[in-house]
């Protein structure tokens, strides 16, 4: 870092390094996930028609369920949990929060893979690995699991599925820290931070996954032989 003092006005002046302020994810992600996804949809969809045709699930009176509800119930949950998915890809490649201050001095941009980089060459290390697990690993280990037990193995009351569950409420625990950061490092006339769209993207993701959660243990093959009712035919 330079500096150089201006002998007129007798100010001094930092030259800063440029900081990386990244606001939209790889367009090759916006192209390849959806076109992914979808194709893994059409092929969970296809597999349980088969599966239903082989062996049927039943309703509440013992008569097999329709196929539109198959295919719908299964294709809507499937994109549902691909789409939280990419918002978490989103927010963790894409800036948070920028610290400016001045007018328009950028001093620091907060993403979850900097907050991990700086944490480990920072000396913390062990904090950084925290951090790279339930923040940048887990959300994506849930969601896979939730889809592995309710859309391919049909289990969605295993107590694995409930304990994951019941842990969702504290995937807002990032999005407190992130606030209480802003809150502390706001001083008046200062310094500022922004809050960049990456930061509403955790925080959507977040709630759909919590709802996704509920919706896969609660309501998936609501009233059917998968959870209480035995078939009849």
């Amino acid at each position: 870092m330079k500096s150089f003092c201006d002998e007129d006005t007798e100010l001094c002046y930092l030259d800063l390094p440029r900081k990386d302020l990244s606001l939209q994810p790889p367009k090759a992600l916006l192209i390849l996930f959806p076109t992914v996804s979808v194709m893994i949809t059409i092929a969970l969809v296809n597999i349980n028609i088969l599966r239903h045709l082989d062996s049927p699930v039943c309703d509440r009176k013992g008569n097999p369920i329709s196929i539109t509800r198959i295919a719908i119930e299964d294709s809507l949950f499937c994109m549902y949990i691909l789409l939280t998915a990419m918002l978490f890809i989103c927010s963790n490649l894409t800036t948070a929060a920028s610290l400016t201050v001045g007018n328009n001095i950028l001093m620091y941009n907060f993403s979850l893979m900097n907050s991990v980089h700086d944490f480990w060459f920072g000396g913390l290390k062990p904090l950084s690995v925290i951090v790279m697990i339930f923040s940048c690993l887990y959300p994506y280990f849930k969601l896979f699991v939730m889809l592995m037990y309710t859309v391919v193995f049909h289990k969605p009351e295993s107590t694995v599925l409930k304990v994951i569950e019941s842990l969702g409420k504290y995937g807002y625990i990032d999005t407190l820290v992130m606030v209480i950061m802003v809150g502390g490092m706001c001083v008046s006339n200062i310094a500022t931070v922004l809050i960049r769209p990456s930061f509403y993207y955790f925080v959507i993701a977040t709630t759909m996954s919590i709802s996704a959660g509920n919706y896969g243990v609660h309501f998936w093959r609501y009233g059917t032989s998968i959870r209480h009712y035995p078939c009849t035919v």
